[in-house]
């Protein structure tokens, strides 16, 4: 077994997740691709690991639906990053569903990716050594 899957911030794990920031930054500038996440300290979590995007919260787009209607998402590009816990993953699930459809396209290489890093389940958790 190598050292990288040994250990969760290794040399090599830093990389891989720098470049996934990266992907994740192109995404969000290529596309205009909004990073959905649970609460502000996940937004902070995100920008130090290097991921410069639109961000938005649960809570902040669930609210702009409700005003605006389906027209507010339709067409616009989501990924979709809550916490990997049991009620994250429920609530990624109906966020993806539904916001599909209501139009939107759901981006989601970058949450199994994320998973696929060995970050911690939790967002606002997440680092680089």
């Amino acid at each position: 077994m190598s050292m990288r899957r040994n250990s969760r911030n290794s040399v090599a794990d830093r990389e891989d997740v720098i470049a996934w920031a990266r992907s994740l930054t192109e995404e969000s500038l290529r596309c205009g691709t909004i990073v959905v996440v649970e609460g502000r300290r996940d937004v902070k979590a995100l920008v130090q690991l290097g991921v410069r995007a639109i961000f938005t919260t649960v809570g902040d787009l669930e609210r702009e639906i409700r005003l605006r209607g389906p027209d507010a998402v339709a067409g616009r590009h989501y990924v979709i990053l809550t916490d990997f816990d049991s009620e994250g993953n429920k609530l990624r699930r109906r966020l993806e569903r539904e916001l599909s459809e209501m139009g939107a396209v759901i981006i989601r290489w970058p949450a199994r990716e994320y998973r696929k890093l060995r970050l911690p389940d939790r967002i606002e958790e997440a680092k680089i050594h």
